[in-house]
Parts: structure tokens; C-alpha cells; sequence
């Protein structure tokens, strides 16, 4: 046997005797024993660790850590190492302002930390032989990092120039490096720096009391606004990134390099002249920083990205009944990095020479809203008046009225002269009923939203500024190389919400609803546009909240409510508008549900639904918009129809048990939580062709019954169990599946 093989990587022995004598033959027997193993290796293994804290007073902290295990070194939990490893760590901070006078006010902390991790392995590549020493440093894995850290802050101060500068600055840079080696990445090296710049400019807050001049007779909050000129902040901070990489891994012909190097600038201010009007404005700009970065003629790099968000608020109260509220947001991104663009890059050809057009990407996105917060009550009474209330006088009164006449005639006796009380009549009954129903409407909300979206590629320049803040929905701005892989995009939807409620006796509530909701998008090309609108109306809930106080329910509910909702919906798509000649698709719906749910006096509670929705589609052809006989007013020829029921059944009750002794177990901190739930569906599904009548493509009925049990008999045993029958007969095949589940499962913890 030649040299030092591995007996992992060996799969066949040969063994045979060679004669090296060519004219003289040699015949022998051998006898071939079986390989045993001769002894065990015990090569014992060592490992150390060290770690030093220590601190300066509060000037200076170092920390380092030491950690080596050699190649035999074995733990419980890790019994086989393959290389030998030793990693060591150090960092440090030092408080360059403690040595600066206090007054100052200035923090500059310094950090610093080192580590570097080296693997010498123990065998080779694919096999188990052991390497010898020089073999193991060939094939080391090595891999180190530095990093430094240097930030300067200054706590504000009163000086008048330091309050405007460096008291309102910060400022952060960093450095860090990484080297590695292995044997399959000779190469692999990072360098990078970092700095960060902050500026928070301390703006005065005077305020002008511009409506004192007002008559006194206005209201007293009016003539004492202020208004604030100046914003409330105005921040300015940047952030610069440098790295460079260089990669080199085996079979490669030369080391990659790579390098980033970015600027981010961001622009934030505030303002809110009124108190009822407020708005902020935030300017993010990203620069690439690898061309065109000449600090000395202000070029710092070439703008890639752009993103700015203005929102605005404006809360007018002026009467007290009303709330009013108006807000706008516009949300601007713009992206010219060509590193990120989907498609190559434009060339111009014009003139004989060729040179890169430069396009960017935008994408667009604002909303308007308004809402209107009437508080009818406070109308209602402000319209109306009490009555004026006439009882029959009683005990009291009529004592009152008698002393009342005697001093009425004691008066007249002594001559005096008593001005009779006039008589308060009542007030008109329209007023009157106005007042008696102030005590029983809610407030009425209206809400109206706009939301614009739009996505425009390969825009020559950037657009105007109007544009960017959602002022004006046109480009006006030049495109080039339009393709079918991006198009320009836009889409406006329109929701609308009207809701208010009554408070009945006897625990009644209704509230009532409208919404809307109308919707414009570009469908495949820019000039078609498709219109969605979807109503619901009505939607009305009706609620009791006393059910449990009729019939003597009362006896065994502790409480009981009863919720019925009725809706009523419609919805149209069409291509341009919503004439009955431009339809593509109409539909309606109509859904109502019951729900009864209460608490019994033994403990459980139950839950019974019914509910059942109805919905109708229409297809129609889709017509040419260049034929001349298309009737505005007539709908196109139906291409189809569908028709969708269902209803659902369900019973639900749940129960808390506490039970203070089991049998077996004797008291335990026991809890147990029992559902029963049973719920029966039915669902039919019906399509036709043009105008022939609906023919069923699925019918379904379902019902399943569940029993489930979570329960907890200590802090450390949880478990649930689970029984479940469930039967889906499907009435067009005439088939049924069942489904029948017993499950439990527990949860024991050790502590």
C-alpha cells in the first residue's frame, strides 16, 4: 500500500503479487486476512478564550476578546471540528469632548473596533487525510474588518451666531474595510465611507393678530387669530455613501471591481400660518456621484432619482354645527438611473453624430378630500323649541299657589299694586317637532375622495412644476421611444359616502348609506379609456339592542341583540362613458342578513345568522365606435348573462368552563373553551348565451358541524381537540363528498 490514503474515499481493493523475473516462474499460495481497525486515535484538543473590559472614568472604554479552539477541541454539542479557528475582536470609544470645557456644549465620540477571523482547515478538499502544516496555511481562510466612527453635536447654546450654526448641526462620517481570503475567493475586498450631514434651522415664531380689527360683535375666536408667516421647521440634511469592491474567484481571467458612490439630499419644511391650515413639503434628491463630481465649479454628480411629497390640511369651523375638512396630498417619484431601466438605452442618429438621449420615468400620485361632519342635533334644537309643559298642580303646587294668594291679598289689603306673571305660551309645532327630534337623529358624515394615478416613461425632461403637485393633469413634455412593453398609464377614481342614523325607543338604531364610486383608467392603448362605476344604495342596518327585554327573556339573557342589514348595489363598465351604447358589462346585486346573538344566564353564548345575496351580470358586444348607426341611447347586443344565489345558515355557541376538580387530576388550574358551530350553504350558479334562458353550471349544497375544545389545565399543559362532520353534495353530478375528523393535540412544557 502506497502513500497515506483515505479510507472515506476508497471503494475497492486489489491485491496480487507481481513477478519482475520474466524467464524464471514462481508459484506460491498467499492466505489474505480481513482489515481490522488496530486502535482508536485520542488526540486530546485544546481551547482558550480571554476578553478584557475595561473603562477610562467616562473618557475612554476598550473592549477585547480572544477565542481560539483547535482542530481537535470537542464539545458536547460539537463533537468533529475540521479546521482550527481563532477569532479576535477589539473595540474602543473615546469622548474627545471630555476634554473640552463643559460650556461648550459639544459631544464628539470616536469608535474604533478590529476583528479578524482565520480557519486553518484539517483536511483537504473532498478527502480526510490530514494536511501538514504548510499545506494548511496555502488552504487558510482569513477574513478581517476595521471600522472608525467619528460624530460631532452641539447641544443648543444662547449665543446668537452658534444658535444659527453649529448648534443646529450634525455631523457623522465613517469608514469601514474588509478583506477575506479563501480558497475558492483569493479576492475579496470592500472599502467603504459614509458621511451624514443634518441641519435643523431654528426659525422665529411671530405671529400677527390680523384680524383684531374686526367689529366686537363677531365671534371672539375670530377677531383673536394669529397668523404665524414663518414655517415651524425647515430641515436640510444629505447623506454620502463611497464603496468599492474587487472580487476575484478561482477560474476567473481578471479581479471584478465595482464601484457606488451616491448622494442623498433631503429637503423637509412645515408650515401652518392659521390654525386651521397646515401643510409640509419633503424634497428627496439621489445623486451618482461617479461622473460629473467637481466639488471646486459646484457639480456634484448626475441627478437618478427624485421623489416629493406636498400635503396639505385645512380645518374650517366657522359655525359650530359643522366640521369641515379638506385635505390634498401629491405624491411625485422620478427615476433616470440607466443602471435601472428595462429597456436599452435611446440613441440619436440626427446630424452624423451619434450621442445617448437622456429620458426619465415618472409616477404621479394624488388624492383630494373633503368631509363634512353635520351635527344635526345641534341644528335641530338651534330651528326648534321645548314645549312648554302643563300638568295638573299637586300637592306642593297647590300649597304654593294658596301662599301665593295670601300674599296677593295681604298686598291688596295694604294698598300695593301686584303686576300679574304673563302667561308663556306655547311655540309653533313645527318648532316644537324639530326639538323632539333633535333628541333622536345622529350625525350626518358626507366624505368625497379623488385619487389620480399616473405613470409616464422616456419623458425627455422633466415636467413643470404644476404637474409635480397634482395642479394640472397634462405632461406637456416630449417623449421618445414609446414601445408596447411600457405605456403611460392613467387612472382617476371618484368615492363618495353619505351615512347618518336614528336612536328609536326601545333600543332601536337605523343607520342608513350611499356610497359611490366611479373610476377612469387608460385600458390598452392611451386614447381608450375605460369607466367603472359601482352604487350601493340603499344600505340600511337596523339595529335592537334590547332584545332580550320582551316576552320575559329577560329571565334567561343577560343580554341579547338583534342586527338586520339590507344592500342594494349596481355596477357599470364601459369604454369612454357610461352611455347605454358604450356599456361592456352591468351588473346588480342584493344581499340581506340577520343576526340574533345573545348571552344566556348559565354561561354560553350563541349566535344565530341567516343572509342570502343575489347578483345578475350582463355581457354585452363590444361595439365599433366608427360605425354611424350606433343609437346613443340603445344598449349593445348582449353577448351574455349569469346569475349567482346563495344562501348560509349559521349556528353558533360558545361556553367557558371552569371546572375546579377533574377526576383523576384532582384541582388543577384547569380552563376549557367549547365551541359548537353549524353552518348549512347552498350556492347555484347560472349562465346563458345572448338572450337564452339561464341554465345552472353548478349547484352546491354544504353543511358541516364542528365541535372544538381548547383547554388549558396548567400554565405548561395546553391542548385542543377537534370534531368535525362535514357533507358537499354537488347537485350537477350528483355527487357528495363527507369528511369526517377527530383531531387532538397537546402541548406539555418543561420549565
Amino acid at each position: 500500500m502506497r502513500g497515506n490514503p483515505s479510507l472515506q474515499q476508497v471503494r475497492q481493493l486489489t491485491l496480487g503479487v507481481r513477478n519482475r523475473s520474466d524467464l524464471q516462474p514462481v508459484t506460491a499460495m498467499f492466505y489474505v486476512d480481513e482489515l481490522r481497525l488496530d486502535a482508536a486515535r485520542n488526540d486530546p484538543g485544546v481551547a482558550a478564550y480571554a476578553r478584557v473590559n475595561t473603562k477610562l472614568a467616562d473618557f475612554m472604554d476598550l473592549d477585547a476578546t480572544v477565542n481560539w479552539q483547535q482542530e481537535n477541541f470537542r464539545t458536547l454539542s460539537n463533537t468533529e471540528r475540521r479546521s482550527a479557528d481563532l477569532s479576535s475582536d477589539i473595540s474602543t470609544t473615546v469622548n474627545l469632548h471630555k476634554a473640552l470645557p463643559g460650556s461648550w456644549g459639544f459631544t464628539v465620540p470616536v469608535k474604533f473596533s478590529y476583528s479578524r477571523d482565520l480557519s486553518l482547515p484539517r483536511f483537504g478538499p473532498n478527502s480526510d487525510v490530514e494536511l501538514q502544516a504548510d499545506e494548511k496555511d496555502s488552504l487558510r481562510t482569513e477574513n478581517s474588518k476595521k471600522f472608525l466612527e467619528f460624530s460631532i453635536s452641539k447641544r443648543a447654546g444662547k449665543n446668537f451666531l452658534a444658535r444659527w450654526t453649529v448648534d443646529q448641526m450634525n455631523l457623522r462620517m465613517s469608514q469601514t474595510s474588509n478583506r477575506g481570503m479563501s480558497p475558492v475567493n483569493p479576492v475579496n475586498d470592500r472599502d467603504s465611507q459614509s458621511a451624514s450631514f443634518s441641519y435643523k434651522m431654528p426659525l422665529p415664531k411671530p405671529t400677527i393678530p390680523y384680524l383684531a380689527w374686526i367689529p366686537e360683535f363677531l365671534p371672539e375666536s375670530l377677531r383673536k387669530s394669529q397668523l404665524s408667516p414663518m414655517p415651524s421647521t425647515a430641515n436640510y440634511s444629505v447623506n454620502m455613501n463611497h464603496q468599492e469592491t474587487a472580487n476575484w474567484r478561482v477560474g476567473q481571467v481578471d479581479t471584478t471591481v465595482n464601484e457606488v458612490f451616491t448622494l442623498k439630499e433631503t429637503y423637509a419644511t412645515k408650515v401652518s400660518p392659521i390654525r386651521s391650515i397646515s401643510g409640509d413639503y419633503n424634497l428627496q434628491i439621489d445623486r451618482d456621484l461617479r461622473k460629473k463630481y467637481d466639488p471646486s465649479n459646484f457639480a456634484f454628480g448626475r441627478e437618478v432619482k427624485r421623489g416629493q411629497r406636498a400635503h396639505m390640511k385645512v380645518q374650517l369651523r366657522l359655525v359650530r354645527w359643522l366640521d369641515p375638512s379638506f385635505t390634498f396630498q401629491a405624491d411625485y417619484q422620478e427615476n433616470s438611473d440607466p443602471r435601472r431601466r428595462q429597456q436599452a438605452s435611446l440613441i440619436d442618429t440626427t446630424g452624423g453624430i451619434n450621442r445617448v438621449i437622456q429620458t426619465l420615468d415618472t409616477n404621479s400620485k394624488n388624492s383630494l378630500s373633503a368631509r363634512f361632519n353635520v351635527r344635526l342635533p345641534d341644528v335641530l334644537k338651534a330651528l326648534g323649541a321645548p314645549g312648554v309643559r302643563t300638568r295638573r298642580p299637586g300637592g306642593r303646587a297647590r300649597a304654593a299657589a294658596a301662599a301665593s294668594a295670601d300674599e296677593e291679598a295681604a298686598a291688596r289689603a295694604e294698598g300695593t299694586v301686584v303686576k300679574a306673571e304673563e302667561e308663556v305660551g306655547q311655540p309653533f309645532f313645527l318648532r316644537r317637532f324639530l326639538h323632539y327630534t333633535s333628541s333622536y337623529v345622529e350625525p350626518m358624515s358626507y366624505s368625497w375622495r379623488r385619487n389620480t394615478d399616473a405613470r409616464n416613461f422616456n419623458l425627455v425632461t422633466r415636467p413643470g412644476l404644476p404637474f409635480q403637485l397634482g395642479l394640472d393633469d397634462s405632461l406637456r413634455v416630449a417623449q421618445r421611444g414609446v414601445g408596447l412593453t411600457q405605456q403611460d398609464t392613467w387612472s382617476r377614481s371618484t368615492n363618495t359616502d353619505i351615512g347618518s342614523g336614528l336612536r328609536l325607543p326601545l333600543g332601536f338604531s337605523v343607520k342608513p348609506s350611499f356610497k359611490e364610486q366611479i373610476s377612469r383608467r387608460s385600458g390598452s392603448t392611451k386614447d381608450r379609456l375605460r369607466v367603472e362605476q359601482s352604487k350601493t344604495f340603499p344600505s340600511l342596518i337596523v339595529n335592537w339592542g334590547r332584545a332580550d327585554r320582551v316576552f320575559g327573556l329577560r329571565r334567561v339573557l343577560n343580554s341579547a341583540q338583534v342586527n338586520v342589514r339590507y344592500e342594494e348595489g349596481q355596477s357599470l363598465q364601459a369604454e369612454g362613458s357610461l352611455d347605454p351604447s358604450n356599456l361592456i358589462r352591468e351588473g346588480k346585486t342584493r344581499e340581506w342578513r340577520v343576526t340574533w346573538s345573545g348571552n344566556w344566564r348559565i354561561g354560553p353564548s350563541t349566535r344565530i345568522e341567516l343572509s342570502s345575496s343575489t347578483s345578475d351580470d350582463l355581457d354585452f358586444e363590444i361595439e365599433d365606435r366608427s360605425d354611424s348607426t350606433i343609437v346613443v341611447s340603445q344598449r349593445p347586443p348582449l353577448r351574455g348573462k349569469g346569475r349567482n344565489l346563495k344562501t348560509t345558515k349559521t349556528f353558533d355557541t360558545r361556553y367557558k368552563l371552569r371546572p375546579r376538580e377533574l377526576p383523576l387530576f384532582g384541582k388543577l388550574k384547569s380552563s376549557i373553551d367549547l365551541n359548537f358551530e353549524i353552518n348549512i350553504n347552498s350556492q347555484v350558479r347560472e349562465s346563458a348565451t345572448g338572450g337564452e334562458q339561464l341554465v345552472p353550471i353548478a349547484s352546491s349544497d354544504r353543511w358541516d358541524a364542528q365541535l372544538r375544545a381548547n383547554y388549558s389545565f396548567s400554565d405548561t399543559f395546553r391542548g385542543e381537540g377537534v370534531i368535525r362532520i362535514e357533507n358537499d353534495s354537488n347537485n350537477i353530478s350528483e355527487k357528495t363528498r363527507k369528511v369526517r375528523e377527530v383531531r387532538m393535540s397537546g402541548t406539555l412544557t418543561f420549565k
